[in-house]
């Protein structure tokens, strides 16, 4: 928290709160682009992805299968391919 001041503060960065409070002024195209690594964090980016949908919020979700958390374990290729492809 010591980058965000206080909860309160950090409660307004909260992704899940934007989405709400400002996603529809995003426009009909996908401008989020949300790749979630499977592991410890995937229940919240499942959460965050389920919470877009029910906000209409166009965005493309990748959901990746396991692997080393590491600069080399091929997840940048895949993260590339994945911006690059068409809405």
């Amino acid at each position: 928290m010591q980058f965000w001041g206080s909860a309160e503060n950090f409660a307004h960065y909260r992704l899940s709160n934007l989405v709400k409070s400002h996603g529809s002024k995003l426009g009909p195209n996908a401008r989020i682009f949300y790749y979630v690594p499977a592991g410890v964090r995937a229940a919240g980016g499942a959460k965050l992805h389920q919470l877009m949908i029910e906000n209409e919020l166009p965005h493309r979700y990748l959901f990746e299968p396991p692997r080393r958390h590491s600069w080399t374990s091929g997840w940048i290729p895949e993260s590339v391919k994945f911006l690059l492809q068409g809405n």
